[in-house]
């Protein structure tokens, strides 16, 4: 469980897991929810980008050998790289799932090959490619 104190209130919905901040009017919230929600979008689009977070990674995470957690203030959030698909198409789930700790929960994965995976690491880490 999240140590965080801080949580939205429930009142406070996310409107799309696309659009800057989740959709969220930013102008009706306290300076501490602002800093939550702008702190949230920026480690979701960190992810999405192939990084990490910067918060504290949770103590466990399941067991799938690549998703990790972490415990922000005011939020979790996971990056998620599991594998995935069937017998013809093998790969993996990517992205992050987010959690305002409030009801309110967004994801955006998608799937990749094992190819696309290595060149989205690759890419994302600066890595070259061999």
């Amino acid at each position: 469980m999240n140590p965080s104190k801080r949580r939205l209130p429930s009142s406070i919905k996310i409107v799309s897991d696309d659009a800057e901040y989740f959709g969220i009017e930013l102008s009706t919230l306290t300076e501490e929810q602002r800093r939550i929600v702008e702190s949230a979008w920026t480690n979701y689009e960190v992810i999405l980008a192939g990084g990490h977070p910067d918060c504290p990674q949770a103590p466990f995470a399941p067991a799938d050998g690549g998703t990790l957690i972490y415990f922000c203030d005011g939020y979790d959030v996971a990056r998620v790289h599991s594998m995935s698909g069937t017998e013809g198409a093998f790969g993996y789930d990517y992205g992050p799932t987010l959690d305002f700790l409030n009801g309110q929960r967004v994801e955006r994965l998608r799937f990749m090959t094992d190819d696309e995976m290595t060149k989205f690491d690759q890419a994302s880490t600066g890595e070259p490619k061999k």
